[in-house]
């Protein structure tokens, strides 16, 4: 077997999964990513111009390459022009096309992050390229049912059944692991720890607020996020609700560079999902669920389509629903349950390795290849 891979690797841990997977298991593989054509050059219009002439130049070999190849495999979020150019070439060749639809362009800018109106012309072409991708398909690859159903409804797409595959997301081994914390330690307080992105999706604002509710001082609250710029609205929230002493913000600790999982082992007592309440909110599966069985810690978090889907038996994880009142409550409840929280993450972690580990997705994956 012989595999084309389209699109870019760098940015996306799914990507760099599936590439361990075909290079462990003995599959050659190639790729030409347009990320290597960026010159660097402080002259926008001149990057632009190299990046077109290099690509001219690669097309002959991008086309050599999926010739040969027996199969195309989309990377996850690289659904631009260079993909569409490749996965219409291997159609015309004949060539099986796999899609691995981790996440739709439209819905991330429309609907999710807000960035674009719907009606604007990069909302149309963001449609365009997500139904093109689908259609053009002879397999896809969803995280779940849940996902499926909502991310073809957002394009407006039938898919035979048979073309649809579920590989769920799949997050590295850690070496942390939770377990009961001293409770004769200086800090014996009660800490909630929650990391991620600062998007709508997560219903951020739900759990700060909720700590107004919290009348235990020694229940505290940890923000992990990815911009300084971007936690702005939420530190300004803290700062209305006057919860500054209570909750921290840090944009500097990531599973990437090696300071989250640490912490988190030595000080979080319950980590958090999320609370969104938009119509993705409601049906996915977030990664920070999946972070958190990996490290066997216990995870609040609302219920979704996909958890409903995924764990069934709410393995490591405790469900509330998404609002302010409920969510303190909980927290204040399982505050004092330390031993039970403790049975939780063991069986969430559990989960996560019969599930959403690297050899499970290995597994699902060259399963779906042989096809």
């Amino acid at each position: 077997m012989k595999v084309y891979l389209s699109g870019n690797v760098s940015g996306s841990y799914r990507c760099q999964n599936i590439l361990k997977v075909l290079g462990d298991s003995g599959i050659q593989f190639c790729c030409i990513p347009s990320v290597f054509f960026n010159p660097g050059f402080n002259n926008k219009n001149v990057n632009r111009v190299v990046f077109m002439v290099l690509l001219l130049i690669t097309v002959p070999i991008r086309l050599i390459m999926i010739l040969f190849a027996s199969q195309l495999i989309v990377l996850p979020m690289n659904f631009g022009i260079i993909s569409l150019f490749e996965v219409f070439f291997a159609k015309i060749l004949r060539k099986k096309v796999v899609v691995d639809y981790y996440i739709s362009s439209y819905d991330t800018l429309v609907n999710d992050r807000k960035l674009l109106r719907e009606d604007s012309f990069r909302a149309k072409w963001a449609l365009f390229t997500d139904q093109f991708i689908l259609k053009s398909a002879s397999t896809v690859i969803f995280l779940n049912e849940s996902e499926s159903k909502y991310y073809r409804k957002i394009a407006g797409i039938s898919i035979d059944s048979d073309r649809i595959k579920i590989v769920p997301l799949c997050v590295d081994y850690k070496k942390e692991l939770f377990g009961p914390r001293d409770n004769n330690r200086e800090d014996s307080g009660f800490n909630v720890c929650w990391w991620g992105t600062y998007i709508p999706l997560h219903g951020l604002e739900h759990l700060i607020e909720a700590f107004r509710y919290i009348e235990d001082k020694s229940i505290k609250l940890y923000l992990f996020g990815d911009s300084e710029e971007k936690s702005t609205p939420y530190r300004a929230l803290i700062e209305k609700y006057d919860l500054s002493g209570r909750i921290s913000v840090n944009n500097e600790y990531r599973f990437s560079n090696g300071k989250l999982s640490p912490f988190l082992k030595d000080n979080c007592d319950l980590a958090i999902g999320n609370f969104g309440s938009s119509e993705k909110a409601k049906t996915v599966l977030v990664n920070k669920l999946v972070d958190s069985l990996s490290l066997g810690l216990p995870c609040l978090t609302m219920e979704t389509r996909a958890t409903q889907e995924l764990l069934a038996n709410n393995e490591g994880i405790i469900l509330t629903q998404p609002n302010a009142k409920d969510i303190a409550k909980t927290i204040v409840d399982w505050s004092s349950k330390r031993s039970q929280l403790n049975a939780i993450g063991s069986a969430g972690k559990k989960k996560y390795l019969d599930t959403f580990s690297p050899d499970a997705f290995k597994v699902k994956l060259l399963s779906l290849l042989n096809e």
